[in-house]
Formats: C-alpha cells, sequence, structure tokens
C-alpha cells in the first residue's frame, strides 16, 4: 500500500478525522474552523500550490451566528490515489465515516497534531487536581474505538481509555501518556501561535487564545518530557 507522507496528505488525513469534510460526489475536502482559528486555517491553507481562497461564513446556532472561516480543494489537489485510500479506508458503502485501522496506520505526528488541533483538548478532571487529554471521538462507534484504543498502544506505546459521554465516547488519555503524545506533536502545533494551548499543561483559560499561557513549555525544555 502506498504511503501518505507529504505534509499536505497528513493535513488532509488529520484534518478528516477532525472539523475537515469530504464531499463524497464532487471529490472536494473542505477546511473549516471557528473565528479564533483563523491563524489555524491559514497555516493549513500554506501547504496547498492551490488558487482556492479562504472565505468567510457565519453559521446559525442557538439563535447566535458565529464566523467560521473555510476553504476547500479539489480533487487535483488532493490526487487519485489519496481519493481512493479515503474512499475504501473512511467511508462505509453507505457513504458514513468509518474507522479503519488501515487509515489510522497512514497518520505521522504532523497527522495527528491536526486531529489533536481539530478535536482534542488538555482538561481537568472535576476536583480541578488533574488534566488530562480528551479527544472528541464522539461520533464514532463503541467498536471503532476498540480500534483507535489499540492503534494508539501498538503504534505508539500510548495508553488511551474509552470514556462514556452523553450516550457516545471520547478517548481519554492519562497525564503519563499524554506528555508521550505531546512530544510526538508539539513540533508542528507550536508553529501555530493561538493553538499552543492545546499542547500547554499549565495552561489555563482566560477568555483570550494566544495570549495568556503560563510558562509555556518550560517543563518540555527541561524534562523534554521524559
Amino acid at each position: 500500500m502506498k504511503e501518505f507522507s507529504l505534509p499536505k496528505e497528513q493535513i488532509i488525513l488529520g484534518g478528516l478525522l477532525g472539523d475537515s469534510s469530504f464531499n463524497l460526489k464532487r471529490k472536494t475536502i473542505a477546511f473549516s474552523q471557528c473565528e479564533k482559528q483563523l491563524e489555524y486555517v491559514q497555516w493549513k491553507y500554506s501547504f496547498f500550490d492551490t488558487k482556492a481562497e479562504i472565505h468567510s461564513v457565519y453559521n446559525a446556532r442557538d439563535g447566535k451566528n458565529y464566523l467560521r472561516y473555510y476553504f476547500v480543494i479539489s480533487k487535483k489537489y488532493i490526487g487519485n490515489n489519496l481519493i481512493n485510500f479515503i474512499e475504501d479506508n473512511l467511508y462505509s458503502d453507505k457513504g458514513v465515516k468509518t474507522i479503519s485501522l488501515e487509515y489510522l496506520n497512514q497518520l505521522s505526528p504532523l497527522g495527528l497534531a491536526v486531529w489533536w488541533m481539530d478535536d482534542g483538548n488538555i482538561s481537568l478532571t472535576k476536583d480541578g487536581g488533574n488534566r488530562y487529554g480528551k479527544l472528541s471521538t464522539h461520533c464514532f462507534s463503541y467498536d471503532e474505538h476498540i480500534i483507535m484504543k489499540n492503534y494508539f498502544k501498538q503504534k505508539w506505546n500510548i495508553d488511551v481509555s474509552i470514556r462514556p459521554e452523553k450516550g457516545h465516547f471520547f478517548l481519554r488519555i492519562n497525564i503519563n501518556s499524554l506528555k508521550k503524545f505531546i512530544k510526538l506533536v508539539y513540533p508542528y502545533i507550536t508553529q501555530i501561535q493561538s493553538m499552543i494551548y492545546k499542547v500547554d499543561l499549565k495552561y489555563k483559560y482566560l477568555g483570550r487564545v494566544g495570549e495568556d499561557f503560563i510558562d509555556t513549555y518550560k517543563y518540555i525544555e527541561r524534562k523534554k518530557i521524559a
């Protein structure tokens, strides 16, 4: 099987597990993020030699309008081999997004970084005493979570657990495994200032993005996440 190791291919593979969407009929991929993540959209956009432009649109939700930025790449910029792989390994015969080990095994640390920036975050336990990683994989079935859990252990030696939430499931990463994971992805995530909070274990949300990091990466420089 062909390996999809080019940076733009990893942006696609990781993104389709997160916020990006694949149009099965038109063979196009749309990358979309919220207003606060414009820098992140621009970073993704920089990997594609395309004439497409970044657009803005307002989405209505809960009686409010929310600004989003997006761009779309065509079949020409994706490539037939990658399109065929996506159709065969990420979508069922009915066109439903479905996890497969074949798809996950194509992810490099760059692809993991995109997946994490789209759907991952560092959370606190209810008592506020401990941090853990949360990967929002709620759209996938329990059996698919088993595949993801085994993938992280076998490919990266990272332990994750499957947790229920509002009738669905998500992947939880304990603090020791989270440090291993951050070591894989932080070289990419730190390229985007407004996304650094996604891997900053000392981050405290104060209502701003990109400005309120506390002792960012001192623990990485000191211990290299040993």
